[in-house]
């Protein structure tokens, strides 16, 4: 089977992903890198094989039209959206436009980590003590 760009291990850090319906018929494995995709404001961004994604927008006209005017090859143009070809390297480009969602990340201050690291703490040592 063709190889494509493991979306979790690429962009699993920033942006959510997640799996085609078809992932879960029986017999298929969730895990494998096909299935994967990651959902937009606009559309979502699967793999295409090697080193390529596909831009699927749902609608948007006016943004597939951009999109199509950066040069990347239209694989299906309809009145209820388009899919672009592009290359892996041209994420960030894509993204400006799709939107891709963003995992939510939770930025704890310098005093806020002290308090969690005590308490955490404090649960172990109770945790613990009760045992013996």
């Amino acid at each position: 089977m063709k190889r494509c760009v493991n979306l979790k291990n690429r962009f699993g850090k920033t942006f959510r992903i997640q799996y085609e319906e078809t992932a879960l018929l029986p017999g298929e494995s969730k895990r494998d890198s096909w299935f994967m995709q990651i959902p937009c404001k606009m559309g979502i961004i699967y793999p295409h094989g090697g080193l390529n994604l596909c831009a699927e927008l749902h609608g948007h006209a006016g943004l597939a039209k951009k999109l199509a005017g950066m040069g990347y090859k239209v694989l299906h143009n309809s009145s209820e959206g388009m899919t672009l070809l592009f290359p892996v390297a041209d994420f960030k480009q894509v993204a400006r436009v799709m939107k891709p969602i963003r995992l939510k990340t939770r930025k704890l201050t310098p005093a806020q980590k002290i308090a969690l690291v005590a308490r955490l703490q404090a649960g172990r040592k109770s945790k613990s003590g009760s045992e013996t």
